[in-house]
């Protein structure tokens, strides 16, 4: 009776290792720019995502829907930071911290006067500037959020994703009837539902900062 409880949490087991070996290296990368870290994530996520069909095709296999569950997240994941394009608040945060090349494509700007890079055509910043920090993200670093480029998408997006893996969760119980399948994806909701809590904190921040004659608009 012990040894399919052992079975069914251990892909469990080997998701939360995987995601406290990746949030160690990631907190390593997010002090380079966002060139450097895509670069690493692509890299990492096609090997996610090679995983991530192995577990699918094991999981059919088996008939262990907690195993399926976990190659599409991983594939999904994979496929999103591989074709993911690059924002402009990344090329901002290329610039703020390497202001010698562009922060579009990262041609040397050393010597240029013009304020435009001569390769891509960007608009150089001209005096201080607000960028998204990379790891706003991460709560457990520092839980105040200094700027976000866009509150409200990502709020939604985030509500979104929270009640999503919360209903996950419910139904994969519901049709295993093994708690041990609804603990990742509650363990995801839970992670986006404090991101939601930081980004209405930030809001309401923002609202009692901004003039008056904004506030009425």
């Amino acid at each position: 009776m012990a040894q399919p409880r052992i079975i069914a949490i251990l892909p469990i087991l080997v998701f939360f290792l995987c995601f406290l070996i990746f949030v160690r290296i990631q907190n390593k990368k997010l002090s380079e720019s966002p060139r450097k870290l895509r670069r690493f994530n692509r890299k990492l996520f096609i090997i996610l995502g090679l995983c991530g069909y192995l577990l699918i095709l094991l999981g059919l296999q088996e008939h262990n829907y907690m195993r399926v569950f976990l190659g599409i997240a991983f594939m999904l994941s994979s496929v999103y930071q591989v074709f993911q394009k690059q924002t402009e608040n990344e090329i901002l945060v290329n610039y703020a911290r390497d202001t010698e090349h562009c922060g579009q494509c990262g041609y040397n700007l050393t010597g240029n006067l013009t304020g435009i890079c001569p390769e891509c055509g960007w608009a150089i910043p001209q005096g201080p500037f607000q960028y998204q920090r990379p790891d706003w993200a991460c709560w457990w670093k520092k839980w105040e959020i200094d700027y976000l480029d866009n509150w409200r998408k990502k709020l939604t997006s985030l509500v979104f994703w929270a009640v999503t893996f919360a209903a996950l969760g419910v139904v994969l119980f519901y049709y295993t009837q093994n708690y041990a399948a609804s603990i990742l994806p509650m363990f995801m909701s839970l992670i986006f539902a404090i991101n939601c809590i930081r980004i209405i904190a930030y809001a309401r921040r923002q609202s009692s900062t901004a003039p008056l004659d904004e506030r009425q608009d």
